[in-house]
């Protein structure tokens, strides 16, 4: 290799600085996605029940209640669900009979309302000692949110039942 006779102009690098800037940008793109994903991961709340527990800002007390209430209330739901089932299949079944039997479908739509009816009493009084805990604010925005949700829950049944 020769080098350059002296006093000649040594040749610049005439891209360098776009190198420096590419690798700029990347590492602040890698920043931005790294700092997303721990935001999304580790921040911000789940589902409704953590929503709920972050906008009512809930003490150490209403938090336990709270939980108290989730647990009772999922462990109800699963129940009803699984005691439901095998009623709407049974249903159903006669329904897509050439000749379902009326009585037979109504006594089977009444013990699923039975069991509904019951899931509501039990979540109802699983609910009262969580609101006990909560100031007047608190329960109105808590009121707001599971109107809220109830709305939103009918409104995508209704968007599954249109032709």
């Amino acid at each position: 290799m020769t080098a350059a006779p002296e006093g000649a102009p040594v040749p610049k690098r005439r891209f360098g600085w776009v190198w420096k800037a590419v690798l700029a940008l990347s590492l602040a793109l890698n920043l931005c996605v790294v700092g997303g994903f721990v935001y999304f991961k580790y921040m911000v709340p789940r589902g409704p029940a953590q929503v709920v527990g972050r906008e009512l800002n809930l003490g150490n007390d209403q938090r336990a209640a709270f939980r108290t209430f989730l647990q009772t209330f999922r462990a109800k739901a699963q129940e009803m669900r699984e005691g439901i089932a095998p009623l709407e299949n049974e249903l159903t079944d006669e329904m897509a009979k050439p000749e379902p039997d009326r009585a037979k479908m109504a006594t089977l739509i009444a013990q699923i309302s039975d069991k509904r009816r019951d899931f509501m009493i039990a979540v109802n009084t699983a609910l009262l000692p969580f609101l006990a805990t909560l100031n007047p604010e608190q329960r109105r925005r808590f009121v707001e949110f599971a109107r809220r949700r109830q709305e939103m829950i009918a409104n995508r049944m209704m968007g599954r039942i249109q032709p």
